[in-house]
């Protein structure tokens, strides 16, 4: 049975590690889009669309929140 492919988190931990971002900063990522996936019943991001991404930002009501989100999100689809 050939080896499974990491999991999409610790994809994105890699890739934050690659770009040498600090500890807070990647648990602060890592923790927003976890948010941001079970937000959407832990649909798998691929299959989310624009508009999934604007309702879960519009249920942010603090303006920082919703910046640092917007952040992470960006990250995993950039």
């Amino acid at each position: 049975m050939p080896p499974q492919p990491p999991k999409l988190l610790d994809q994105v931990r890699a890739a934050l590690r690659t770009q040498h971002y600090p500890a807070h900063a990647e648990e602060a990522t890592i923790a927003w889009i976890t948010r941001f996936i079970l937000f959407h019943n832990k649909r798998h991001p691929n299959v989310l669309t624009a508009s999934d991404v604007i309702t879960f930002l519009d249920s942010l009501t603090d303006v920082a929140e919703r910046s640092q989100a917007r952040l992470a999100i960006l990250f995993l689809y950039g």
